[in-house]
């Protein structure tokens, strides 16, 4: 890296011969780019590949709530880079390729903020999870306010003052019933530690999860496992002269265990690596088989297009009245890298020559030819696709009622 006092460069931000010319607290930087790696194929870089994806799809879920979440974080960091640097090297979960391409996103014990503030700890009990908040004879919700839940919080809580906020996430993990890929909900609560608030407390916390635990003249807050499966994580946060301060915190995992196994378990880092072709890192291999060298892929549909419609593996299609002209296709589970030969396309009365083939990326495009009949009660049963002298067939369940 070097500072460039090049006339011609000032307040330039580009890519010049392997370098890049940014801009930095008013001055021209000039530093050497990486070797990119784009398709990183070694053993090493495969089981960190295979994990990236789902605290991605994590951050996607919490992102409205990670702008002060790094208290510590450079200037220069984005709260995207700060998240995946403090997750990366102890995440649990692998995706597939085609999981991840779907959005799945599993609950990990990763940590969401990082700061300065005492961290709230959390210890098992037979209701849930005990906190270290003390809330002294304060113990009923009802009619309870702001202000007298606050009281209690400050008087019993040294390291927390009022104008701090106490913020509640909780994340339930769900699976989508058609195509079973994992998907998380985020729920996101705050209460301002404001003594002089008639505001009811049950407008900021979810106290049907919040209770209290301990003697009766110095309860603590508990944290009721209600049976749902997901995580939560309680942040202490304070903001003063413009700066926001936060406790580092890290989800709790709730009736996750089973999910968080197949997850993590090596079947799953194994099939999710294969997913994305075999790793460089192969004793004795000599060449990769695949498209073009005779050996035949099981392919299957990730996801797939009727016209404007687009449908998930394992999902519905309805009529095929409308599909003339339309464009058909999918994504598949392995790689296509060769046009296919044929694709036809099985509805319940017919088998139809697909036409206008073509491969864009890593999808594959059709279209029913607009001189082909279909009835009012015709139905696509499923794809014929031929690679390299390879047939896949490729079916799906379909219903007669059709999709707005």
């Amino acid at each position: 890296m070097a500072i460039v006092n090049n006339l011609w460069l000032r307040g330039t931000k580009k890519r010049l011969a392997g370098t890049v010319v940014y801009q930095s607290m008013g001055q021209t930087i000039q530093r050497e780019l990486a070797a990119q790696v784009t398709n990183p194929r070694t053993e090493a870089q495969m089981q960190q590949r295979v994990r990236w994806s789902n605290i991605v799809s994590l951050y996607r879920v919490l992102k409205p709530m990670m702008k002060y979440a790094y208290e510590g974080k450079k200037r220069t960091q984005s709260d995207y880079n700060a998240f995946m640097s403090a997750n990366i090297t102890n995440s649990p979960v692998a995706l597939t390729k085609q999981e991840a391409a779907a959005g799945a996103c599993v609950v990990a014990p990763y940590t969401i903020t990082r700061g300065s503030l005492p961290a709230v700890s959390l210890s098992a009990s037979n209701e849930g999870w005990v906190t270290d908040i003390f809330v002294g004879e304060f113990d009923d919700w009802a009619g309870a306010t702001v202000g007298e839940f606050a009281k209690a919080v400050i008087n019993g809580n040294p390291g927390i003052r009022r104008g701090d906020q106490i913020s509640f996430i909780r994340l339930t993990q769900m699976v989508n019933g058609t195509t079973g890929i994992p998907y998380v909900i985020l729920r996101k609560y705050e209460i301002l530690m404001d003594p002089e608030s008639n505001d009811l407390a049950s407008n900021y916390l979810p106290v049907e999860l919040l209770g209290f635990e301990g003697s009766p003249d110095n309860y603590k807050l508990e944290v009721i496992n209600n049976g749902a499966s997901g995580a939560f994580c309680i942040i202490i946060s304070r903001t003063t002269s413009g700066r926001t301060m936060v406790s580092t915190q890290q989800l709790q995992i709730v009736n996750m265990d089973d999910m968080l196994a197949a997850y993590s378990s090596a079947e799953q880092i194994a099939g999710a690596i294969a997913s994305y072709g075999e790793s460089e890192d192969v004793f004795l291999s000599s060449t990769t088989a695949g498209y073009g060298q005779g050996q035949a892929v099981e392919l299957s549909l990730l996801y797939g297009l009727v016209g404007n419609r687009p449908f998930m593996a394992g999902g519905y299609i309805g009529k095929a009245k409308s599909v003339r002209n339309d464009v058909l296709g999918g994504l598949f589970n392995a790689e296509v890298t060769i046009t296919p030969s044929k694709v036809q396309v099985v509805t319940t009365e017919s088998t139809i020559d697909a036409s206008n083939i073509q491969l864009m990326g890593d999808k594959v495009s059709f279209t029913i030819p607009s001189a082909q009949t279909l009835t009012d009660t015709e139905v696509i049963k499923a794809f014929k696709i031929m690679i390299d002298g390879v047939t896949h067939e490729i079916k799906f369940s379909t219903v007669t009622q059709g999709l707005e």
